[in-house]
């Protein structure tokens, strides 16, 4: 007997169904006998298929009808109409609808079954035969990325294997552009590599284990074709900014209007090089700096130079967790240098945190860096900056500010959280060593036993410090490690002994809930108090997702919801996945709960996440800051939306609901963007002005109002030929675009800078 098949009966006839039920029961197959064609076509929406047995003649929806509607639903499955009597105009209907197979009553029972085994067994080679192709046009496409990769360091110039994958990733956009799907996109991505691989490097194709796809083919041979036509144009746009004006004529006008919807997609918000940085960060985190620096420089190859900016502080960043000193102050000049380049915000964060970095490793320049990040915070207005840089400066031995304790207030509020957690391995010590108020020093403790543990472990602290550690023990010493108390409880002072004894005596045996941070703007990171989730204790992608699902949604969700959103193929099977995948997130989150609180709560078929137990979100920080309206407050909240955006919403996930997520938090970054300039202009700060202008041209290429604030401000700036020559390129990009002609604001700006008019 074949495997068990799922098969739907479509009979009006009582007995006739009921009778193909029992015999198709009788054969181990599961089936589904519905009597009207509107219940067929829900089970099809509701339920996978493999075999659809149906009537033609009945009332209301007739079979056939109800064939038709399915039709989306089936997934190649096959359908067999057995009936008594039908016409003409029936008959060409099921030709039409492509019925597989056709059986009139009265028909022998085993001439039924031979024909249901047959077309069970036709549908079981047919996808089998579906699902090999797709696997090997996938093995094809990886097998040839990973062949390039084994290029990498072999006398290659640097980049042409990044330069490839570009050219590939283009490909498949101008081929989902041009209305193709998967997996013809992937062959002609891969072709594409191919085809530039001996255009443009005049390398051999690399020799794959199996044939390459026919699509692949026709695009890598340059076979007249969509395929062709597609290739090339990635390919010479991988060497010209703008194919065709280097190539008149060549191309093919949707192409090419697909290949600036494509850049335009990819050069807005999140590039390429800002999902490297997003990946490199994580690496950062996770204790891997050897990759986390190849893709810090893989960025420095590629990238703009805000994110060469952002990759050469990792880099430095880097160096100091290798105890590079050297490698670490030449990144932090690097930094320094591109960010000039951006404007003067972009070089008072960089200052900010290369005279950290230069601080952290007792560099004499890092006086002077932090001194020009405060001038800059000072004025615009970036208090958070400004407090960090204050105590950056104490932590160089400086003396106390004025601000000193509104400064360490203003670090403890929750929307701080990243700053400090960033500056704690610093911070901590420093408060530690001077009089810092037990209510300021408590808080951080809590936050960070490690950094604590750590600092203590390295016998750097004085006994004065280890004296105030000790009168932190009876509010701090139940979220101390035993090991970090065992310490202190052997510590050369007799009083700091004393309290560490009686913290031992106290200690519960259930240790402090640890608050479960969540970064979702770029690579999902995930921590428990100081720890990271790692990647394998997710155990499937779709437990991380299920995870920032539940985060984002501000009330208990129907498990039908998350069914339609996560599984709605196949409801019995989703179910069951659900329930998998609930049961593996609780394991994933068990030590942030208690043995009464699960870290995922089902109630009245409904799941959230256990609103009870501390969590930290970074995209509900940015909500907040996007939803402050315009007045005194709305500049630094602005700040705050830029300063949170590292990346895209849950990167690499591209769900319906992610989706949405991602285009909502563009649009706030846009905003803030577009605020800040307005809040720069006004204030006569043209160089501020003009850096959020070009920022928020580059994120949105077609906006008019992007392009006039750059005009603007270059134009108050007194450079009139770049602004001639932004008002070109603009009018270039909407005449290609959207057919149009610049705003008569832009037409104004553009001619009073050939006037040299102010």
């Amino acid at each position: 007997m074949s495997l068990p098949a799922r098969i739907l009966v479509l009979e009006d006839d009582d007995a006739m169904r009921e009778l193909l039920t029992e015999i198709l029961k009788d054969e181990g197959h599961h089936v589904l006998a519905v009597s009207r064609g509107q219940e067929a076509v829900e089970a099809a929406e509701r339920d996978p298929l493999d075999l659809v047995i149906l009537d033609v003649r009945m009332e209301g929806l007739d079979g056939l009808e109800a064939l038709a509607r399915m039709q989306e639903h089936l997934q190649g499955a096959a359908s067999l109409v057995v009936t008594g009597y039908a016409s003409e105009a029936d008959s060409v209907r099921a030709l039409r609808l492509g019925v597989s197979d056709y059986l009139r009553k009265p028909f022998d029972l085993t001439q039924f079954l031979q024909r249901v085994e047959g077309l069970l067994s036709e549908t079981r080679r047919r996808r089998l035969r579906q699902t090999r192709e797709e696997r090997l046009r996938r093995l094809s496409t990886w097998a040839l990325r990973a062949l390039l990769r084994t290029l990498e360091g072999r006398g290659l110039p640097a980049g042409v294997v990044e330069n490839l994958e570009q050219i590939g990733s283009l490909a498949g956009r101008l081929a989902e552009g041009a209305g193709l799907e998967s997996p013809e996109t992937e062959e002609i991505q891969a072709g594409s590599i191919l085809l530039a691989t001996r255009r443009l490097f005049a390398l051999p194709a690399p020799a794959l284990p199996f044939p390459a796809p026919p699509l692949a083919l026709a695009a890598m041979c340059e076979e007249p074709g969509l395929a062709s036509r597609v290739a090339d144009l990635a390919v010479c746009a991988g060497q010209h900014s703008d194919p065709d004006e280097r190539w008149p004529g060549r191309f093919d006008p949707i192409l090419l209007a697909g290949l600036e919807a494509a850049r335009a997609n990819c050069s807005g918000l999140f590039p390429r090089a800002q999902a490297l940085l997003g990946l490199a960060q994580t690496l950062l985190h996770a204790g891997d700096p050897q990759h986390a620096g190849q893709a810090f420089r893989r960025v420095m190859a590629s990238g703009n130079p805000r994110e060469k900016v952002a990759a050469s502080l990792g880099l430095a960043e880097v160096a100091l967790k290798d105890g590079c000193r050297p490698q670490l102050s030449e990144a932090v000049h690097s930094a320094l240098q591109e960010a000039r380049q951006v404007g003067p915000a972009e070089t008072g964060r960089a200052a900010l945190k290369g005279g950290i970095l230069l601080m952290r490793v007792g560099d004499s320049e890092a006086r002077v860096l932090l001194e020009e990040a405060i001038q800059v915070a000072r004025r615009l207005h970036l208090t958070p900056a400004l407090s960090r840089a204050r105590l950056a400066m104490v932590a160089l031995g400086l003396p106390k500010p004025p601000e000193w304790e509104e400064d360490l207030e203003l670090l403890l509020r929750p929307e701080n959280q990243p700053e400090r957690r960033e500056d704690l391995p610093w911070l901590l010590p420093t408060l530690l060593e001077t009089d810092t108020p037990p209510g300021i020093l408590a808080p951080l403790v809590r936050e960070s036993p490690g950094e604590l543990a750590r600092w203590l472990e390295s016998g750097s602290p004085s006994a004065s410090a280890r004296r105030r550690v000790g009168s932190l023990l009876t509010e701090v010493g139940g979220c101390l490690s035993l090991e970090c108390l065992e310490s202190l409880n052997a510590d050369p002072d007799p009083e700091v002994r004393r309290q560490a004894a009686e913290a031992l005596q106290n200690r519960s045996a259930t240790p402090l809930r640890p608050v479960l941070r969540i970064r979702s703007l770029g690579p999902l990171e995930v921590f428990l108090g100081e720890d990271v989730i790692e990647e394998r204790t997710w155990r499937s992608p779709r437990v991380k997702y299920l995870f920032a699902y539940l985060a984002v949604q501000p009330r208990p969700v129907p498990e039908e919801r998350i069914l339609e959103e996560f599984w709605p193929e196949d409801a019995l099977r989703g179910r069951n996945s659900l329930y998998w995948t609930t049961s593996a997130l609780r394991r994933t989150l068990r030590g942030w709960s208690t043995s009464d609180q699960a870290p995922v709560q089902r109630v009245r078929a409904r799941l959230c996440l256990n609103p009870e137990l501390p969590r930290w979100h970074d995209l509900a920080e940015l909500e907040r800051a996007a939803a402050i309206p315009q007045g005194p407050e709305r500049p630094a909240a602005a700040r705050r939306v830029l300063d949170l955006a590292r990346g895209p919403f849950l990167e690499g996930c591209y769900m319906d609901w992610a989706l949405q997520i991602r285009d909502r938090v563009e649009r706030w970054v846009r905003k803030a963007l577009a605020d800040l300039h307005r809040h720069h202009h006004q204030q006569g700060l043209e160089a501020e002005a003009l850096e959020c202008a070009l920022r928020w041209k580059e994120l949105d290429p077609l906006s008019q109002e992007a392009c006039r604030g750059v005009m603007q401000s270059l134009l108050a700036l007194g450079r009139p030929q770049e602004v001639i020559r932004h008002y070109e390129g603009h009018c270039r990009t909407l005449h290609r675009e959207l057919d149009m002609e610049p705003s008569l604001e832009l037409m104004e700006l553009a001619q009073r800078a050939r006037l040299g008019l102010p």
